[in-house]
């Protein structure tokens, strides 16, 4: 499942009684979500990932918890033992299982959010109606399903254009390891839910560069808390 959610680590005031009224393309109402996050300069989120078996499943077969917060420039995201923190200019991956640190260079600036993307990959799009959120459904091509998602749903608040939720439906059958033994699925389905703890006292993970791994002479060089993983700068 981490090969899934790694990928969406997928994120965080404006008046909204007007904006109900306005009709909104799934494109607008991207780049709304895109400007909001972009704008906040701090925010804290716990996020909520539940993997069901398949696209009606209302169990779900395994359930994780991770962080993602922003303070100023720095974004960090966690999930089990893998964390994430983008510093701007270098991005940092700690896989604390494997012992291992990842310190590279960014080619480009990177925005906590990008929703436009997904555009290009799903030809139809439609927006679902709810008093308090839009549902912007993306769609693959039933006749050309090059894509591990046959659908994609992603719920934004009317009241701020935040993102509240994000559902997947896989393509397919994948693979699952269930106690031990790897077992297939077939169109599985994963939720990622936000809930907002910005204004919750809890622990803050660090969030300055130094901590993680200085630069030398051109070199970069983990801090003392990752002297023993593996060094990988590529």
């Amino acid at each position: 499942m981490v090969r899934y959610l790694l990928l969406y680590f997928s994120f965080l005031c404006i008046g909204a009684p007007a904006f109900s009224q306005q009709k909104w393309t799934v494109a607008q109402l991207f780049h709304k979500v895109e400007q909001h996050y972009e704008n906040l300069k701090v925010y804290h989120y716990v996020s909520a990932y539940s993997f069901y078996e398949n696209t009606n499943s209302k169990i779900p077969i395994e359930k994780k918890s991770g962080l993602i917060i922003r303070k100023n420039n720095v974004i960090y995201q966690k999930l089990t033992g893998i964390e994430s923190i983008n510093f701007g200019d270098y991005n940092v991956v700690v896989d604390n299982g494997e012992k291992k640190i990842q310190i590279v260079k960014n080619k480009s600036s990177t925005s906590p959010l990008i929703l436009n993307s997904y555009l290009n990959f799903f030809p139809t799009k439609k927006i679902i109606q709810n008093p308090d959120y839009w549902i912007c459904e993306l769609s693959a091509d039933k006749a050309l399903l090059t894509s591990q998602y046959s659908r994609i749903r992603f719920f934004i608040a009317k009241k701020d254009f935040s993102l509240l939720k994000q559902v997947f439906y896989m393509n397919g059958t994948q693979e699952f390891k269930k106690n031990n033994k790897t077992v297939k699925i077939n169109d599985p389905r994963l939720e990622i839910t936000l809930l907002d703890r910005s204004d919750a006292k809890s622990v803050t993970p660090s969030l300055i560069r130094s901590d993680y791994f200085t630069i030398k002479d051109k070199k970069i060089k983990p801090s003392k808390r990752f002297a023993t993983y593996k060094l990988i700068t590529q």
